[in-house]
């Protein structure tokens, strides 16, 4: 007779409640006798969202609020179980701190979207680093988005070894009570997020083109630290996850500029854009081509301004001839990369 498992299931978004009912089924299915919670977190607030577009200090606070708002979602959860518990977390801040709050060796905690960026500050990423090592002991599980990281992440913690575990991506899109976007322009291209951007590149290919069309880029304060020329180019930090699909939608087409660390990048624009089967520019990382060809995107070559620009300029002017790239990505976006396709993957390492 098989024993009942208690799993605790805690979400990055608030809006997965309304698909909680299907959720549950897929879970008991690979599960079965479970008894299952959700738990949701979210981090759509109006400081936050004023943190966010604030220049200099605006990124130091915006993170502190973060971290700040996983704690206690952390504490919350933690004081609600008793015994033996796995915990499937796909907010990577909150499983860091359940790990530390967690009982030691009762709680079989997976970590998803685990993510070791490179830092200038030498101080800050040996701190970061001896912080990773404390958790590792307690999790059970990191579930990386690209499989380069694997090599990489058992490099920088070889008594972890064993514990990265490789799995695709999946978010869905339309939970959303998405925003209007509201643009100055009739007409113009896109691209935006945070994590390892080359917007420099971007911005320098951009404006060798002949286009007229604006490119319109939405992001932080702390990812632009370069001239560029304002009448071609607009810089947007006050687009969040609300509007940010409408941003996408009303778009030519989609840019996605990333610097080849050879840790995952990108993903969460890349499939928000597939799922609107836009034509999608994107930079020829690892990361990247483990989920798309080129039969769904067109490939630069990362930090190449003159091919950026090149590819650019081809696809304004053979737009038609590469909408059926858009089509492709969007089919695959529902066959592979929905979030029901991400928990089934995940379900598979519980």
């Amino acid at each position: 007779m098989q024993m009942p498992v208690s799993v605790a299931i805690i979400l990055d978004e608030l809006e997965y409640k309304k698909k909680e009912s299907l959720l549950r089924k897929v879970i008991e299915k690979s599960i079965p006798h479970s008894t299952i919670s959700f738990h949701y977190t979210t981090y759509e607030n109006p400081v936050i969202r004023q943190l966010f577009k604030l220049k200099h200090v605006g990124n130091f606070l915006y993170h502190l609020a973060y971290w700040l708002q996983s704690f206690l979602y952390a504490v919350k959860i933690r004081v609600l179980f008793k015994g033996n518990l796995t915990v499937v977390c796909f907010n990577p801040i909150v499983g860091y701190f359940l790990s530390l709050l967690a009982p030691w060796s009762a709680w079989r905690i997976i970590l998803l979207g685990f993510l070791f960026e490179p830092k200038s500050n030498k101080t800050y990423y040996g701190l970061r680093k001896a912080f990773v090592r404390v958790i590792a002991a307690r999790v059970a599980a990191f579930v990386v988005y690209s499989e380069a990281e694997i090599c990489l992440y058992e490099t920088l913690f070889p008594k972890s070894a064993g514990k990265f575990r490789y799995v695709l991506y999946g978010r869905d899109f339309d939970l959303w009570n998405n925003r209007s976007f509201s643009s100055p322009y009739e007409i113009y291209v896109s691209s935006g997020g945070g994590s390892n951007r080359d917007y420099a590149t971007l911005c320098r290919a951009y404006e060798a083109t002949n286009t007229q069309i604006p490119l319109c880029i939405a992001t932080q304060p702390e990812n632009i630290k370069f001239k560029y020329n304002t009448s071609k180019i607009n810089i947007r930090y006050d687009i969040r996850l609300d509007r940010f699909g409408d941003f996408l939608q009303k778009s030519k087409l989609v840019i996605l500029p990333l610097m080849d660390y050879g840790i995952s990048a990108g993903h969460m624009v890349l499939l928000h854009a597939m799922q609107l089967g836009k034509i999608i520019i994107v930079a020829s990382v690892p990361s990247v081509r483990e989920y798309v060809t080129d039969k769904e995107v067109i490939f630069y070559e990362p930090g190449n301004v003159h091919d950026l620009s090149d590819k650019i300029a081809d696809v304004m002017i053979k737009i038609e001839e590469y909408r059926q790239r858009g089509e492709n990505a969007r089919r695959i976006y529902t066959e592979s990369f929905t979030f029901n396709a991400l928990l089934n993957r995940t379900l598979q390492i519980v």
